[in-house]
C-alpha cells in the first residue's frame, strides 16, 4: 500500500547574537566585515525578555539610554546625543517635530523581528539624523509555513496585554503570502487616575510575482489613549512653598492624550540578474495626536477673595484647575529606490550601492486654555476623578503649522582587498527645505557628507577598524532659531572619529564589539546674551558646539 508523505518541519534554532546587518550599509553584510559599531537585538531576546515596549529593548544596547512617553513616543541619548529619529524596515517614520515639541509615532513591539542601532552619524544613507546614532526597527514578514500564536501577559497594576500572530501561504503555490499581527495592552498605575489602553494591528501581503520580483504591501494601525499625571510640582500660593505633605500617588491633575496612527507601505525588489537588484519604497504615515486636555493645579476661582492653587479648608487639600487642550496632525510621505550591484574590476571584487529618497511631511497644531484660571473646576478631593469639561468651549489661543522636504541622493562602495581589507566610501548630496514654525520663510541649505571606513580582519574571529564620518543635523531656522539680524541659522554639522575591534567566538555565540569614539557636533544655536529681544528672552546665535568622546564595550 502506497503511503502519503509526511512533512516533518523542526523549529528553527534561534540565537542571542545576529551576524548579519543591513542598517549600517543598506545590504546585508556581515557585522565582522562591517567598519563601524552596530548592535542588533534578534527575536530571540525580544521573546525571552518579553519585550513591550522599544526602550526595554534598547537596554540591551551599550551607550544607548531610552525611554518611551507613555507609549505615544520614543526617545533616545545615543552616545550622549538626544534624538526622537527612528527607522522602520530603513524608512524613516518618526521626526522630532516643531508641534510643540512632541515627537509622533511611538514603537508597538507586537510585529517587531529585530532591532538594529547604529552608532555614529548615518547621513550618507539617512540624511538628517543626530550624530549620536539611530535606532531601526525591523518588521516580521510572512513565512511560507503556516504559523500561529496567541499570547497573555498579565503583570502588576491590573497590566494586560493579549497579542496574535498568524502568518503563511494564501495559496497552494506559495506566491502569496500573509502575516497579520494584533494586539491590545492597558495598565492602570500605583499614580491615582492613571491608565493607558493601546489598539494595534498590523497585515502583511506579498506576492512573489515570479522568482527575480517581489510585490509587497504593508499596513498598520495603532490607537492610544493615556491618562497621566501632571508632573509640575504644585506650590502653596499664599505661602510660595512646595506642597510636599500629599502622598506620593495623589494625581493632582487630570491629562488624557489620545493618538492614532496609521502606515501604508508599498514596495518592490527585482532582481535584474545573479548580481545586480533595485529595491523601491512607497511610505506614508499619518499620526493625529498626541491630543490632550490638562486640567493643571494652578489659577483662582471667583470666591471673594478667590482661592488660589493648592490650599487648605478645615486640614483637607483642595485645588484650583486650569484646562489646558492641544491637537496636532502629521503625514509623511516618502519614496526611496536603491540599486545594488556585485561586481569585479581590475581582480578587485565591489559591491556597489546607489539611490535616493525623499520625505515631505507636513503638520498642524491647535492649542486653547483658560491659562488664567478664571471660571476654574474647584476639587475637595485631587484623588477622585471629574468630568472634564468640553475642550471645544475654551477659547483658542495657539496655533501653529509648518513642512519640510529632505531629499538626497547618495553612493557607496563596498571593496575587498588583498589581505581581507576591506575599504567602505560613500557621499551623500543632502537638501531640505524647512517652512518654519507660524509660515515664516522657507529655509533651504544642502550639504556632502562623505564616509570612510577601512576594516582588517586579521583573524577570523578578529577584526580591526577605523572610521571617519560627517553627519548633517537640523534645520535651525526652521525651528525658530534666528539671528538678531533676522536670518535664520545654518544647520547643525557633525563629524566623528572611530577606532574598535570586534571578536566572534563559539560558532559566532559570543560576538563582541570595542569601540573608542569622538563626536563634534557644531552650529549649535545658543543665546545671544548680548543682543535681547522684544518679546523677552534672546536671539540665536551658531556660536555652540558639543563634543562626545568615550568607550564603547
Amino acid at each position: 500500500m502506497e503511503m502519503s508523505p509526511i512533512e516533518v518541519r523542526g523549529a528553527p534554532v534561534r540565537s542571542y547574537v545576529e551576524p548579519v546587518a543591513s542598517t549600517g550599509t543598506k545590504t546585508d553584510t556581515p557585522l565582522m566585515e562591517t567598519p563601524m559599531a552596530i548592535q542588533v537585538i534578534p527575536q530571540q531576546v525580544l521573546q525571552d525578555q518579553k519585550v513591550i515596549s522599544l526602550d526595554q529593548a534598547l537596554s540591551n544596547v551599550s551607550g544607548v539610554n531610552a525611554w518611551s512617553g507613555l507609549g505615544t513616543q520614543e526617545n533616545y541619548t545615543i552616545r550622549g546625543f538626544f534624538t526622537t529619529t527612528t527607522l522602520r524596515d530603513g524608512v524613516r517614520v518618526s521626526e522630532y517635530s516643531t508641534v510643540g515639541g512632541s515627537t509622533v509615532g511611538g514603537v508597538n513591539m507586537t510585529d517587531v523581528e529585530s532591532i538594529e542601532v547604529l552608532k555614529g552619524p548615518a547621513a550618507i544613507l539617512y540624511g538628517r539624523v543626530e550624530p549620536g546614532g539611530m535606532v531601526n526597527v525591523i518588521k516580521k514578514q510572512p513565512l511560507d509555513h503556516f504559523y500561529g500564536s496567541v499570547e497573555q501577559l498579565a503583570g502588576s497594576w491590573d497590566h494586560s496585554k493579549t497579542s496574535v500572530d498568524l502568518t503563511g501561504p494564501a495559496n497552494e503555490s506559495k506566491t502569496v503570502l500573509f502575516r497579520l499581527n494584533a494586539s491590545y495592552d492597558q495598565a492602570n498605575s500605583w499614580i491615582q487616575n492613571t491608565n493607558n489602553k493601546t489598539a494595534f494591528l498590523a497585515p502583511v501581503i506579498e506576492w512573489r510575482f515570479s522568482p527575480q520580483t517581489t510585490l509587497t504591501l504593508e499596513g498598520e494601525y495603532g490607537h492610544a489613549k493615556v491618562k497621566s499625571p501632571i508632573s509640575a510640582v504644585p506650590i502653596d500660593p499664599v505661602t510660595n512653598t512646595l506642597v510636599t505633605s500629599l502622598p506620593r500617588d495623589v494625581n493632582l491633575g487630570d491629562n488624557l492624550s489620545t493618538q492614532n496612527t496609521s502606515m501604508t507601505t508599498f514596495k518592490w525588489t527585482h532582481k535584474l540578474n545573479d548580481d545586480w537588484s533595485v529595491k523601491h519604497q512607497i511610505f506614508h504615515t499619518q499620526t493625529t495626536g498626541p491630543a490632550s486636555s490638562d486640567y493643571y493645579p494652578y489659577g483662582c476661582d471667583n470666591a471673594s477673595p478667590p482661592h488660589c492653587g493648592m490650599y487648605q479648608v478645615n486640614g483637607v487639600w483642595m485645588d484650583v484647575r486650569t484646562l489646558y487642550w492641544s491637537g496636532s496632525t502629521m503625514n509623511t510621505n516618502a519614496t526611496i529606490l536603491d540599486v545594488t550591484g556585485n561586481f569585479d574590476a581590475a581582480g578587485i571584487k565591489h559591491k556597489l550601492l546607489f539611490g535616493g529618497d525623499y520625505y515631505l511631511s507636513n503638520w498642524s497644531f491647535l492649542g486653547g486654555g483658560n491659562l488664567t484660571g478664571f471660571d476654574t473646576t474647584t476639587v475637595a478631593n485631587p484623588s477622585v476623578p471629574y468630568i472634564p469639561l468640553d475642550p471645544t468651549t475654551i477659547p483658542l489661543f495657539s496655533q501653529d503649522f509648518g513642512l519640510q522636504k529632505n531629499w538626497g541622493v547618495y553612493v557607496q562602495d563596498q571593496i575587498k582587498l588583498p589581505g581581507n581589507v576591506t575599504l567602505l566610501a560613500g557621499l551623500r548630496d543632502q537638501f531640505y527645505v524647512i517652512k518654519g514654525t507660524g509660515g515664516s520663510a522657507d529655509v533651504f541649505d544642502t550639504a556632502l557628507t562623505p564616509r570612510l571606513g577601512v576594516l582588517w580582519q586579521a583573524r577570523d574571529w578578529l577584526s580591526l577598524y577605523g572610521s571617519h564620518t560627517k553627519g548633517f543635523g537640523a534645520a535651525s531656522g526652521g525651528f525658530g532659531n534666528w539671528d538678531r539680524f533676522n536670518k535664520p541659522l545654518p544647520a547643525e554639522t557633525a563629524k566623528q572619529n572611530e577606532i574598535g575591534a570586534k571578536t566572534e567566538f563559539y560558532g559566532g555565540k559570543l560576538a563582541s564589539t570595542l569601540a573608542l569614539f569622538d563626536i563634534t557636533k557644531t552650529n549649535v544655536a545658543v543665546n545671544d546674551v548680548t543682543h535681547p529681544n522684544p518679546n523677552g528672552g534672546f536671539y540665536q546665535q551658531p556660536g555652540g558646539s558639543i563634543n562626545s568622546r568615550g568607550v564603547e564595550l
